[in-house]
């Protein structure tokens, strides 16, 4: 005969439900929290502030960049503003990666070099996925880059090497397995340069390999090394000697 099961006691009833009712008034805490907050935040202005690396512009065919104090940081910190709970989600899944100038060719033709500068804006960001939705840019800082072009040439130069002592150079005979190099760089710069250096060497004759020093402005140097030596002169005989 199949046993009748028996009623739960009240008093275990009543426990379970104290266990399990605690979890569920956690969770609907945590909702009410979460929507409060979110309507909260829909009326409120957040700011964020990035600092991007900055990506060199391209320029046309026959044309280099000289130096600029405008770039050396390499960085541009950009301000963003927006309101509501999807600021978050821009911040973090969604922030751009650089600040990229694509195109800093000038539009004239010349003189040069040529003073050439771009305002950031907006459609300068580089985003690795999706673009922000609620995020807009604020502001730029430093606002604009100034950069100088000039035309790319080439010039060949002799070489000179100094003499690692207290004896100069020109008192040494000089042996080079070529006397000058090919430079590649900006014109305005390549015009004034009249000689190359290598670094120094000692004026022990025996023949060197050794690097060339690059100049600013120069963008190639070609060959960037090459084999030297430095004589020192034949000592004098005495007149002693000679009698």
């Amino acid at each position: 005969m199949e046993e009748r099961r028996q009623p739960e006691p009240l008093r275990g009833r009543r426990k379970r439900a104290r266990a399990i009712a605690p979890g569920w008034l956690t969770l609907f805490s945590v909702l009410i929290a979460v929507v409060l907050w979110a309507i909260s935040t829909g009326e409120r202005e957040f700011t964020v502030e990035l600092r991007l690396p900055l990506s060199y512009p391209r320029l046309s065919p026959g044309l280099v960049m000289l130096e600029s104090p405008s770039l050396a940081s390499g960085s541009v910190s950009v301000e963003f503003r927006g309101r509501g709970a999807m600021v978050l989600i821009d911040q973090y899944f969604r922030a751009p990666s650089s600040v990229a100038w694509s195109d800093a060719s000038p539009r004239s033709h010349g003189p040069f070099p040529i003073r050439v500068v771009h305002v950031f804006a907006a459609e300068d960001l580089r985003f690795p996925g999706a673009e922000f939705t609620t995020l807009a840019v604020s502001s730029f800082n430093p606002p604009s880059v100034e950069i100088t072009v000039d035309r790319s040439v080439t010039r060949m130069v002799p070489v000179r090497v100094p003499a690692d002592g207290a004896m100069p150079e020109r008192f040494l005979w000089t042996v080079l397995d070529r006397d000058s190099v090919i430079l590649q760089g900006a014109e305005s710069v390549l015009d004034t340069i009249q000689f190359v250096s290598s670094i120094a060497v000692d004026p022990s004759g025996n023949l060197v390999r050794v690097p060339l020093v690059r100049l600013e402005g120069v963008r190639n140097i070609s060959p960037s090394e090459l084999e030297a030596a430095l004589v020192p002169p034949v000592p004098l005989v005495g007149l002693a000697a000679l009698r």
